[in-house]
């Protein structure tokens, strides 16, 4: 049985959503940099805060509006980009100010939040994606697939009596739920019985199952790394 295509496609989503936050989080940096080494510096003047909420916030952000005068003597008036509430500024405020002498309005309040607060959530989402798809390539694709070849190799094999099939309600792709197939085994050593279920299974097997013996192969060392022979089944899914 292969993987679900499904899967595999979410993995590598959240991989490239992840390098591709990351890729902005640099670009993000650099653009800053060079508007911090390109800037000039002057005074500016808190002179009101700007109230904002959106439908889903229970609380809005203050934003404050700053006004500051150019070294040619031009009066500019902006927002700054990042708020918070409760705000940071109150009016009347002094505030270091850095501005584009070509563009003034290009302007921004000189401290960390208000500079580097989107490359640090870019980086942090970034990190968050791309951690979550190499987990997630992992444990739904790379060392099930690693087992399953150990085991096909060096695996002990082992009869076991077949017991039914499952739906597996914990995980849904498209509102489907795929199938597992369990069977049991009785070890002459320890008398102990064991049970074993099947990878995922994209279609019912229901009319497939012709055999009440089931083939498994498992690590002599630990009962618990196994793989369920299942290639009697058809490619589906």
């Amino acid at each position: 049985m292969k993987p679900n295509k499904t899967f595999i496609l979410t993995e590598f989503l959240f991989l490239i959503i992840g390098v591709g936050l990351l890729v902005g989080s640099v670009f993000a940096w650099k653009n800053i940099r060079h508007f911090i080494d390109t800037s000039l510096t002057t005074t500016g003047t808190v002179i009101s805060l700007d109230y904002s909420s959106s439908t889903n916030q229970t609380k809005g952000v203050y934003y404050p509006i700053v006004n500051f005068t150019t070294r040619d003597g031009k009066e500019i008036t902006f927002m700054s980009a990042v708020g918070s509430n409760p705000s940071s500024f109150q009016e009347g405020n002094e505030v270091t100010v850095l501005y584009n002498p070509n563009k003034p309005n290009n302007a921004s309040i000189k401290d960390f939040f208000s500079l580097w607060l989107l490359p640090f959530v870019l980086m942090f989402l970034g990190v968050g994606f791309t951690m979550l798809g190499i987990v997630l390539l992992l444990m739904i694709s790379i060392l099930p697939q690693r087992r399953k070849k150990y085991l096909l190799k060096r695996g002990q094999k082992i009869i076991t009596d077949f017991m039914g099939i499952e739906i597996n309600g914990s995980l849904a792709v498209n509102g489907r739920h795929p199938y597992t197939l369990s069977s049991q085994w009785l070890d002459p050593n320890t008398n102990k019985i064991y049970i074993f279920k099947s990878e995922n299974i994209w279609f019912n097997p229901e009319n497939y199952i012709t055999n009440k013996k089931i083939e498994v192969l498992i690590d002599p060392k630990n009962y618990d790394k196994y793989y369920m022979n299942i290639s009697f089944l058809p490619e589906g899914g």
